[in-house]
């Protein structure tokens, strides 16, 4: 039996919004130009004919993106849909005729944001441009803000609490980490964490990390890195010092650091051109 074919209406939106660009091309080597090729799912379902699952790609990595190797990590499907967002968010820019889309999309994220303000600070003239907890939650089950996997346990009064993933570099070492076999953090000794929580943030929110109480009460300290840029997504890497008296384990899921979201009055003409990534570097 020959499967379904992509609905007329949904393959024409898949090839105008990419203008037939490979978005693997364009991710990975920055090339803009037109190329022949299909539209491939990104979650390898022929049945799923969903929009959001369909990315164009040029014969080449179409072919590399359906293949199946046991001898190198293949493109995933995070990294495809990133790159496919990048590539929408150029092709509305860079092509005549497309940049009037892309302040239709400033103006209605505007708009969304002022709905947001109203829906979660209504009668609130003079706010704090920082969310609260509430706020947090609200716009994350307004599908504004992702941060997966979300539990409300760790929400704070203002901020969300981001825990350690299973992922860590010591010594030059990657490591993988799991609850049963946690990393053993020597007195001194410093390592490269990640969050185990994925974010994507929207283009007028921008974050910082601080510290918890119950990691500088282990002895743990981190190094923060800076702010985090709008449109940023993928997980967060912070460094962490024992300066206790003794080793400390760590495993998935113990508190790391808080993050705090702050919200811009304009978003940046251009988002940041941060990549998920993982310690093994782009996925």
């Amino acid at each position: 039996m020959s499967r379904r074919k992509i609905p007329r209406e949904t393959l024409t939106a898949a090839l105008v919004k990419s203008a037939r660009r490979c978005c693997l091309f364009f991710g990975l080597n920055g090339d803009f130009s037109e190329k022949k090729g299909q539209v491939a799912h990104i979650d390898h379902d022929p049945a799923n004919h969903n929009e959001r699952n369909l990315a164009f790609l040029c014969l080449e990595h179409h072919d590399a993106f359906d293949s199946s190797t046991s001898q190198s990590k293949g493109f995933t499907k995070e990294e495809l849909e990133f790159y496919r967002g990048k590539l929408f968010e150029a092709v509305k820019t860079k092509l005549p005729g497309r940049a009037s889309e892309r302040l239709k999309d400033v103006l209605l994220e505007l708009k969304t944001v002022a709905t947001f303000l109203e829906a979660v600070s209504p009668n609130q003239p003079f706010r704090s441009s920082f969310l609260n907890g509430y706020e947090i939650q609200k716009a994350c089950q307004e599908q504004l803000l992702t941060i997966d996997p979300f539990s409300s346990n760790h929400l704070t009064a203002s901020g969300y609490r981001l825990s350690c993933g299973d992922e860590a570099l010591l010594d030059g070492h990657l490591l993988n980490l799991t609850r049963e076999r946690p990393l053993e953090l020597k007195r001194e000794k410093l390592a490269i964490l990640s969050t185990r929580e994925i974010l994507s943030m929207p283009h007028w929110l921008t974050g910082k990390l601080n510290q918890q109480a119950a990691t500088l009460r282990l002895g743990l300290f981190t190094d923060l890195p800076g702010s985090i840029d709008p449109g940023f997504r993928g997980r967060l890497f912070v460094a962490v010092q024992n300066r206790g008296p003794r080793s400390i384990a760590v495993a998935p899921g113990v508190p790391l650091v808080t993050l705090e979201l702050c919200l811009l009055n304009v978003p940046p003409e251009w988002p940041s051109q941060e990549k998920y990534v993982s310690l093994h570097g782009p996925l």
